[in-house]
């Protein structure tokens, strides 16, 4: 135990003991209620055990512990134990930095892992608490270099996270993060699709300036030509570089394969892997941790198409008044072909229509997209959160660093299509952001400032102590003198030249080929919806004017271009994904 250990006891609402040794054996099934105010460094302590009264063959029970607090309930611990497996007691501890010096109720539940199946074995188990106590521990000083953990989620709106307003149990696991964290509301990024994103995060420069700013005008390829790509260019000094540059053992996980060694990702980076799933991303992050400092990189694919999350995650979803957003009146879509293998709930006229037919769907039908895409989020909360965990309560949460961010959004319909990187609306390019620091320090703060993917490798590199390259266009955005700056965003996948720049209460979307201009008020019309360009030609010549300094500063010192084949391995797992088609919306 580090430092010096303060114990509260708890006091239970439904079942009274005294404090110091005790072990609350409430029966099986049950819930016990404890009430208290929790220190400024608050760790739940206790024990669980499953004693049978005589030999059980089978049966399980979950063991689960809520945390309550403003009308909103946690599950900070939960685990199966079998009933033949349970005799004594396991050592169990939880990290509850997220309410600290709050009152808050903890329940201790204890019910069959499978009711459904529950026999006779039930009557013969009992369960035991053993001696549930709150500890205060003071954290070590964070070190000069803490370790990074960089999450991040491809395809992750913003707006389908419940610590940004989702109702419904879309993300409890994450939104226990933010209450860790220091939350950027306002976060964007340089583009609405992953590869020049992922280069503006790696190397904070837009991506007018590192030049993956497109698909070089491909949707397949060209006559008498290999197929290739854009490569993040060498000159480029990336975060990881930067990191390794100050002792920094690194490392990344990605499952995207526009991210593939060969387009330049791997810059700085001591081991580099392509890890398709979740659990074998995860054991082998495991893996990678060690000797300080490190900087893991994980890129998860799990929330972007094809939704095809559990049912039970669809039909938790399919409720929520969430999905019910404004779409404009009027648009009718095709659905990208490689999203037309999701599993339709109760869609019999879609089942009837076939595969390889064209399929355009009515406003009536975003609903079931949007539920189907919620349930990918939902099932991705749940999966991430043991790892989450083992972070907060080992000791790793003094000394790490957790950063939790997107690429990109994703349209489900708003403006008349599906799928992301064909427009510059807040819906592709709005991103979460949150940094989780050493120990939660800082916890729970939420900053209004407008943060961009670029800003994350300064902050990144500020944090660590570690010199930030000259001539970025990110910032720390722990400076002091942080205000709403604005925004750039381009890069869209199929039309060249279109460029936003958002500020606090507008943004403009310029169409660089035909010299259109879109201009929405954002206080008014958060949705994008209502054009007030000509209405308003003072703000449209402000904005264009930014947006054209932006485009001459980058030209300057816009690095050199590389490009590289695309094997047939990796345009197959591309058009898997519902890249490299001829489709446009």
């Amino acid at each position: 135990m580090r430092g010096t250990a303060v114990f509260a006891c708890l006091v239970p609402a439904l079942l009274l003991t005294s404090c110091g040794g005790e072990t609350l054996t409430p029966g099986f099934p049950s819930e016990v209620t404890l009430s208290a105010r929790l220190p400024q460094e608050p760790f739940l302590d206790f024990s669980l055990a499953v004693l049978t009264k005589k030999e059980v063959a089978r049966g399980s029970v979950r063991f689960s512990v809520r945390v309550s607090e403003g009308g909103r309930s946690y599950t900070v611990h939960e685990e199966v134990v079998r009933a033949r497996d349970g005799r004594g007691f396991q050592h169990r501890t939880v990290n509850l930095a997220a309410w600290r010096g709050r009152e808050v109720t903890l329940t201790l539940a204890a019910e069959p892992a499978h009711p459904e199946a529950a026999g006779a074995w039930v009557d013969d188990v009992d369960i035991a608490w053993g001696e549930p106590r709150i500890e205060n521990r003071p954290p070590e000083a964070p070190p000069r270099h803490p370790n990074i953990v960089l999450v991040l989620v491809d395809t992750l709106r913003r707006d389908y996270l419940g610590f940004h307003g989702f109702e419904g149990e879309i993300s409890p696991n994450l939104d226990w993060l933010a209450k860790e964290s220091v939350v950027f509301e306002n976060a964007f990024s340089q583009a609405p699709w992953t590869k020049p994103s992922v280069a503006s995060l790696f190397t904070a420069f837009t991506p007018d300036r590192h030049g993956l700013d497109n698909h070089e005008g491909l949707l397949g390829p060209r006559e008498n030509e290999a197929l290739a790509t854009g490569v993040l260019p060498a000159e480029a000094v990336t975060l990881a570089e930067a990191l390794k540059a100050v002792g920094y053992r690194t490392a990344a996980l990605v499952a995207n394969p526009w991210l593939d060694a060969r387009y330049g990702f791997d810059q700085g980076f001591d081991s580099y892997e392509i890890v398709e799933t979740l659990p074998s991303m995860l054991e082998r992050a495991r893996g990678l941790v060690g000797e300080g400092p490190f900087f893991l990189y994980l890129h998860f694919m799990d929330v972007h198409g094809p939704y095809d999350a559990p049912e039970e995650d669809f039909e938790a979803m399919a409720k929520s008044a969430s999905l019910d957003v404004r779409s404009r009146p009027g648009d009718r879509v095709e659905l990208p072909a490689y999203l037309r293998g999701i599993p339709w709930f109760g869609d019999e006229e879609f089942e009837s229509r076939g595969f390889d037919e064209v399929i355009s769907f009515r406003l009536t039908r975003s609903h079931t997209v949007r539920a189907r895409y919620a349930g990918n989020v939902r099932d991705f909360d749940r999966r991430i959160a043991p790892y989450l965990n083992e972070i907060r309560n080992s000791a790793l949460n003094d000394s790490t660093m957790v950063v939790l961010t997107s690429d990109h959004g994703e349209e489900l319909l708003e403006h008349g299509g599906f799928d992301h990187g064909f427009n510059l609306y807040d819906h592709q390019i709005r991103v979460p952001l949150l940094i989780r620091a050493p120990g939660a320090r800082d916890s729970g703060r939420r900053v209004h400032q407008a943060a961009n993917l670029v800003d994350v490798m300064p902050t990144l590199l500020a944090l660590a102590n570690a010199e930030v390259p000259k001539r970025v266009d990110g910032r720390n955005l722990f400076a002091a003198d942080v205000t709403f700056e604005p925004s750039f965003s381009a890069a869209t996948k199929h039309r060249e030249g279109v460029r936003a720049v958002r500020t606090e209460r507008y943004k403009l979307i310029l169409d660089g080929k035909t010299g259109t201009a879109s201009l929405f008020d954002l206080e008014t019309d958060p949705a994008e919806f209502h054009d007030i360009a000509a209405a308003d030609e003072a703000t449209t010549k402000e904005l264009l004017g930014l947006v054209s300094r932006h485009i001459d500063e980058a030209s300057r010192s816009r690095l050199r271009p590389e490009r590289a084949a695309i094997p047939d391995e990796i345009r197959k797992r591309l058009e898997a994904l519902g890249y490299l088609t001829q489709t446009k919306q």
